[in-house]
């Protein structure tokens, strides 16, 4: 879980860099799209994970308030059920805090650069993907963050996978059923003998990130498995922030 902390803190930088687009409005919706999207492919569906951040624009920290912080977003999300469990990372370049419970992960960092203002909250959650209500979850996790600021940045990532390894014109109508529902435009892609990877741009999802001057808020993802010999297959908003 501590990985994908790091992996999100290095997307949020990456999307500073390339340009995220801020809107005020609830993630939910976009995360609905899709996920009936996902549902919508011909695939056996597995596990979804979220992951949402903040910056907190603080000049002080010490220990007792990095420790209120993620308190008091963890109290305020109700997929969170006490008693909660902390870790605490003190070292000579930051600081960490971690509360979690279940799938759920609530983490403040605050690093010594006397010069960086910035403390980051990380909320994560995964799961199945079967039993899921994403917006539900979605509109818990920014009830959390709200408390400190409304600019929260957040992704999805759905897997599932195919048994086999899919041929091309497999994955070609899962870029298909996955894209069209949603209107989505091509951006980019990748293709290699073990990756395909393409990212569009869906009109109908609010949120998006600004890559060289185009938008894009999808990115459908595919590598097969030769250990399980299955093909794994990733849907991701507004991009695919788990390893893959």
């Amino acid at each position: 879980m501590r990985n994908i902390i790091f992996v999100a803190i290095a997307l949020l930088m990456t999307l500073i860099m390339a340009g995220y687009a801020s809107v005020n409005t609830s993630w939910a919706d976009d995360v609905a799209q899709i996920q009936k999207a996902f549902m919508n492919m011909d695939i056996m569906p597995e596990i979804y994970s979220i992951n949402a951040w903040i910056n907190v624009n603080n000049k002080e920290h010490d220990g007792t308030q990095i420790r209120q912080l993620g308190n008091d977003v963890a109290k305020a999300i109700d997929i969170i059920k006490s008693p909660y469990r902390c870790d605490v990372v003190d070292d000579e370049a930051q600081h960490w805090i971690k509360i979690y419970s279940d799938n759920v992960s609530v983490s403040v960092r605050m690093s010594d650069d006397v010069d960086d203002t910035q403390s980051y909250i990380t909320v994560n959650a995964c799961g199945d993907i079967q039993n899921a209500k994403l917006d539900d979850i979605v509109k818990s996790i920014e009830k959390g963050l709200k408390q400190y600021s409304e600019n929260i940045h957040m992704s999805l990532a759905l897997k599932g996978y195919i048994k086999g390894e899919a041929r091309q014109q497999t994955l070609d109508r899962l870029n298909s059923v996955a894209f069209k529902s949603l209107n989505a435009q091509y951006v980019e892609g990748i293709k290699s003998e073990k990756l395909h990877s393409t990212t569009a741009y869906s009109p109908s999802i609010r949120h998006y990130v600004d890559i060289k001057g185009r938008k894009a808020n999808m990115q459908l993802a595919a590598r097969y498995n030769s250990y399980d010999n299955r093909t794994d297959v990733w849907l991701g908003m507004p991009l695919i922030t788990v390893e893959y």
